[in-house]
Formats: C-alpha cells, sequence, structure tokens
C-alpha cells in the first residue's frame, strides 16, 4: 500500500465487502532529475480486496501512530502490514478467519469465510473509482 495515503474505501453488501486502496507505484523509485510529468512512476493504482461471508468488519482506530495501543500489538501486530490471525477469539466458529490491515490512519478488521485479490493493479486515481470498477 502507498504508506502516505492509502486513503481506503469499503464497499459491503450482502455479506460481501470490497476494499480498495492506493497501491505504491514500483516506477516512483526509480524517478530523478528531468523526468516529466508522463513518466510512469507518476501513475497511480489501486488493489482490491474482497471478504465473503463476512461477519464484522471494522474500519477506524488506531492508526500508525497509536497502533502500539491495539490488543493484539504485543502479539506481532505491525504497521502497513496485512496479517491473519491465528487461533482469533473472534473467528471461533472454524469456518472462519481474522484479518487485520493496518493502515496509516486506521486499521481495518475483518472476520469472514474468506479474502483474496481481486485486483492488485487497478488504474484509477482513487479508491472509490477501483470499488466502482471492480468485482461488484
Amino acid at each position: 500500500m502507498d504508506v502516505g495515503s492509502p486513503e481506503p474505501a469499503v464497499y459491503e453488501e450482502r455479506g460481501t465487502a470490497w476494499v480498495a486502496y492506493r497501491c505504491n507505484n514500483e516506477d516512483f523509485s526509480r524517478l530523478g532529475a528531468g523526468t516529466g510529468p508522463d513518466d510512469p512512476g507518476f501513475d497511480e493504482y489501486c488493489a482490491v480486496l474482497r471478504f465473503t461471508g463476512v461477519e464484522s468488519l471494522t474500519l477506524g482506530p488506531p492508526g500508525d501512530d497509536r497502533l502500539h495501543e491495539h490488543p493484539l500489538h504485543d502479539a506481532g501486530l505491525e504497521p502497513y502490514s496485512f496479517q491473519v490471525v491465528e487461533d482469533s477469539e473472534e473467528a471461533t466458529d472454524g469456518e472462519t478467519a481474522h484479518w487485520i490491515v493496518t493502515f496509516g490512519d486506521e486499521t481495518l478488521e475483518v472476520i469472514a469465510e474468506d479474502g483474496d485479490v481481486l485486483e492488485s493493479q487497478v488504474d484509477v486515481n482513487a479508491p472509490e473509482q477501483a470499488l466502482s470498477q471492480v468485482g461488484r
């Protein structure tokens, strides 16, 4: 994800949730002096995740500056990462899993049956645009 401005957007309908966020552009790191606005390093992309069989979904605090306050911080929760919580107390039925995605300003927690990456590089300028184009 783009750690500076991931701007996650969520759409949820009938037990399925889509989450879009800004991605890092791998070409950006090679930019040097003299590049112009047509350089591929300036292109913006979003990724889209899909969760099915959603039992719960929250997007909110803490952000990276207060992640140390999250109950799972001492278990290895890290900023700007995607994690599956093993033996989660929230996912108790054996059919669901507990995902945590830590963005810069907020944290996404999902209890669902399945999660996958629908698109890893949608050529749009905003996460909301990615949601309107992909998967729903």
